[in-house]
C-alpha cells in the first residue's frame, strides 16, 4: 500500500507546482513610481482611488501581489518591486489595496514599528527619511493568501 500512496504524493505535488508555474506566467504589471520603481507596462487601468504622491511611489497590491510580483517571478533571488531612492531622500509611497482581502505593507527598518493593514479598496501613504545606505526588505507581515508573493520588495538606498 506504500507505494501508490507515495505515488499520490507526487502526483499531488507536482500538479501545485504546476498551477504555481501558470500563475507566474498568467498576469499583467504597471509602471508606477519614478526614478529608481520597477514595473512593467500593463493595458490595465489602475483604479482612480490609487494615487502616486507627488515625487513618490505607488505599490498597488492585487491578487498577483505588489505591482504584480507573482508574475514578475518574485522570490528570494529576484526581488519585486525595487524603490530606489538616495540617502537623505524624503520617500513617500502609497499603497493602494485592489484585491478583495486586507494585506500587510511594512519596510524594515523604515516602516515597521506597527503592523500596517491595508483594507480592501483602501490606499495608506508612509512618508519617511531613507537615512541610511543599504537594501530593505518591503513585505507583508500579516497571514494572507498572496503572502509569500509579497515578502520580496526592496527598498535601495544609495548613497
Amino acid at each position: 500500500m506504500t507505494p501508490p500512496r507515495r505515488t499520490n504524493l507526487l502526483l499531488s505535488i507536482a500538479t501545485i507546482l504546476a498551477i504555481a508555474a501558470v500563475v507566474l506566467v498568467i498576469g499583467f504589471g504597471w509602471v508606477l513610481g519614478n526614478s529608481g520603481s520597477a514595473g512593467t507596462g500593463s493595458s490595465t487601468s489602475v483604479p482612480q482611488y490609487c494615487v502616486r504622491p507627488p515625487g513618490g511611489f505607488l505599490i498597488v497590491v492585487s491578487q498577483y501581489g505588489y505591482n504584480d510580483s507573482i508574475t514578475q517571478g518574485a522570490g528570494p533571488s529576484k526581488p519585486w518591486p525595487i524603490v530606489t531612492v538616495k540617502e537623505g531622500q524624503i520617500v513617500n509611497i502609497s499603497v493602494c489595496n485592489t484585491d478583495a482581502e486586507s494585506h500587510g505593507f511594512q519596510v524594515a527598518t523604515y516602516v515597521q514599528s506597527t503592523v500596517n493593514i491595508i483594507k480592501p479598496g483602501e490606499e495608506l501613504n508612509f512618508t519617511f527619511t531613507a537615512n541610511q545606505a543599504g537594501t530593505y526588505g518591503i513585505y507583508c507581515a500579516i497571514p494572507c493568501d498572496l503572502h509569500v508573493f509579497l515578502q520580496y520588495g526592496q527598498l535601495r538606498v544609495v548613497a
